[in-house]
């Protein structure tokens, strides 16, 4: 676009189910100002909506006219809409967030997934032809791949979405999109801490009282945890081809 002063800095934006991370981030990739705020992932997209432009204003400053969303759920990023999502955030599947913050702040939008964004960085250091597989675990399970260099987005926009994916340590239990077995459903942060109290763990409201109480050697707190390691491993884990010796001769 003619006219974008590429010196000026940027509001970035990272929403997750937990926590809403925003930064000015000057033309060189300086973090200038950081602010966080819970994410309203209960009161609707309206709300979330609100919370992050809140969330863009505590670090805005004169000139800034640009705004970069890396949000959870499956983002389309031409349109800026969420096109699918779990629970983790009530009503956010069907959002206009470009649209919506664009409305709400004035500036610019472009948004993507979250996880895909922070791959993105990682595969700028790889070089033209870098391939990748991204992880990301913590509210939720995500993930992104890259082939050649290439974010690659699936035809459904889901390319990579690694949190469901069948998981034999998560077989029967629930997901946050509604089906059973998949990798979030034992590997994320809150079905780490519903796993602990189906062991018998006394109450716990998230998974920093877990891992504290199995620091302190609660058992019903250590095998979660262990469990919550082996299975994005297994899941991720590609099968090694039986090893042949050479014939003889």
């Amino acid at each position: 676009m003619t006219g974008r002063d590429t010196r000026a800095p940027v509001v970035g934006l990272d929403l997750g189910g937990t926590k809403i991370a925003a930064a000015l981030v000057g033309a060189d990739g300086t973090v200038l100002v950081r602010h966080t705020r819970p994410t309203p992932a209960t009161g609707g997209a309206e709300a979330v909506l609100d919370a992050l432009a809140e969330a863009a204003r505590e670090v805005r400053v004169p000139g800034v006219t640009r705004l970069g969303v890396a949000a959870a759920g499956v983002i389309d990023p031409v349109s800026g809409t969420v096109t699918s999502a779990t629970d983790t955030i009530r009503g956010w599947a069907g959002t206009a967030l470009a649209a919506g913050l664009a409305a709400r702040t004035g500036l610019r939008v472009a948004c993507d997934n979250d996880v895909r964004a922070a791959a993105a960085t990682e595969l700028a250091d790889l070089g033209g032809d870098g391939t990748l597989i991204y992880a990301a675990v913590g509210t939720g399970v995500g993930g992104a791949v890259a082939a050649g260099g290439r974010m690659l987005q699936g035809a459904g926009g889901v390319a990579g979405h690694l949190g469901h994916l069948p998981s034999p340590e998560a077989d029967g239990l629930p997901c946050t999109c509604g089906a059973t077995g998949h990798l979030e459903a034992i590997a994320a942060g809150p079905a780490i801490t519903a796993h602990y109290a189906r062991l018998g763990g006394e109450p716990a409201d998230r998974l920093q009282t877990v891992a504290a109480r199995a620091a302190l050697g609660d058992p019903h707190a250590t095998a979660p945890l262990r469990r919550e390691q082996d299975a994005p491993g297994r899941t991720l884990s590609v099968p090694q081809p039986p090893h042949h010796e050479a014939p003889p001769g």
